[in-house]
């Protein structure tokens, strides 16, 4: 999700962070600031997970007691697919679809044999949640318990990020590589198995001794939710390029196209 190889590179950069010990010690030293959580951004998969288990109601119980009771922390989720997006879409039903058809094989397979070993079971309960859809309902569901419980909902006209990073320095929790490298970024935090790691938008910048405008051409030409990268070219090279050829004064645009000037002389890699 959002920019390939984001979250390592920025880990391998050595990028100084702060660590708290989970969401509500986060937004608590922010007080005087509003926390965004990108709601699916940071929870898709746990969403998923424990749907398809069943646990509607523990779910929401969960959030619940994650969210409460934090007044400057603002959930959002996600409004309608943009047109910008339509690709990204298309190519996670074709993956679901494949998914299923993996799942059909899979389980004509198992039925033919005399017993089921429990990597056969477990590799077909993979594939079940891997294609597994999450309903509105539920999701409607687990919005109308929040507000009910007192939790400040936002839902974006369409992507969460898109409207989170309109917001004029922003402080963002996310699983969601893409917040890196927003302009509008200030601060992003992320879970991780001790809690929430925050990293300043200055200190990424020290870090990788580059501008914002050089930062966001970096995220645009990288592979993300929007467009693809030039293939063989991820994040480390592109960072490596856009460091050598480009220059710290240098606007978004011309930025961009000093990097794309590059690959007149390189021949297409299939």
């Amino acid at each position: 999700m959002g920019v390939a190889g984001a979250h390592s590179f920025i880990k391998n950069q050595k990028v100084k962070f702060q660590q708290y010990a989970g969401i509500r010690e986060f937004a608590t030293s922010l007080q005087q600031d509003t926390v965004y959580v990108d709601f699916f951004g940071c929870f898709f998969y746990k969403i998923k997970k424990m749907l398809y288990g069943s646990l509607k109601e523990k779910l929401l119980g969960f959030f619940i007691s994650l969210f409460r009771d934090i007044p400057n922390l603002v959930i959002v989720y996600d409004g309608a697919r943009s047109q910008e997006k339509l690709e990204t879409s298309i190519n996670r039903l074709k993956k679901q679809e494949m998914g299923l058809i993996k799942l059909e094989k899979m389980l004509d397979k198992c039925f033919s044999l005399s017993r089921i070993r429990k990597r056969q079971y477990q590799a077909v309960e993979n594939l079940q949640l891997q294609t597994f859809n999450v309903k509105a309902e539920d999701i409607i569901y687990l919005k109308a318990g929040m507000i009910n419980a007192g939790i400040n909902i936002v839902e974006a006209a369409f992507e969460a990020d898109v409207f989170i990073a309109s917001k004029k320095n922003s402080i963002v929790i996310s699983a969601d590589g893409d917040f890196y490298f927003h302009k509008n970024v200030k601060t992003f935090g992320k879970f991780s198995r001790s809690g929430v790691i925050a990293f300043e938008k200055d200190h990424i910048l020290k870090s990788l001794k580059v501008s914002s405008e050089q930062l966001l051409v970096l995220g645009v030409v990288s592979g993300n939710d929007y467009s693809p990268n030039i293939a063989g070219f991820g994040i480390r090279k592109n960072y490596g390029l856009i460091k050598k050829y480009s220059s710290i004064s240098d606007n978004f645009e011309t930025c961009l196209e000093k990097y794309l000037k590059l690959f007149k002389w390189i021949p297409p890699i299939e």
